[in-house]
């Protein structure tokens, strides 16, 4: 799956969101439409995977949702956060790396929850904290 301007393009409330000027820009030009979701988005969350080997990114640009992803590509648009994090936010991550300067901790742990392994003894990290799983809660590992 790719991001599908097309579809992004076709919603009233992009269209209503950006000048007519830009609107015909986009229209004209894919790449431009793509660079500016690139540079102009806010990061929600990142997502790692075994130490760096892996990333998923969900970001906002416009009020849609999007992902990028080094191992499966780039995808959106998504209408909410919800439908954006299902695609790669809903099964098990090995050593999962959670960062945010939007969400709260208790939504982090929430997304780190859905993504770890239950039987599982692998690190946890979320904002740079060690996590480990206990009794299907979250602590912070204390050193």
């Amino acid at each position: 799956m790719s991001i599908d301007f097309q579809e992004l393009l076709g919603t009233e409330r992009f269209k209503s969101s950006v000048s007519e000027e830009l609107y015909v820009a986009y229209q004209a030009d894919e790449e431009k439409i793509y660079d500016d979701l690139l540079v102009q988005s806010k990061e929600i969350v990142r997502l790692g995977w075994l130490s760096g080997e892996g990333y998923v990114h969900l970001i906002e640009w416009y009020g849609f949702y999007f992902t990028t992803c080094g191992d499966t590509g780039n995808e959106g648009p998504f209408e909410t956060f919800e439908d954006a994090l299902g695609g790669h936010f809903d099964h098990y991550v090995s050593q999962p790396e959670l960062d945010s300067d939007v969400l709260s901790l208790d939504q982090l742990k929430k997304i780190a929850l859905a993504i770890v392994d239950p039987n599982g003894e692998e690190p946890i990290e979320i904002n740079g904290a060690e996590y480990e799983l206990k009794n299907g809660e979250l602590v912070e590992v204390k050193e």
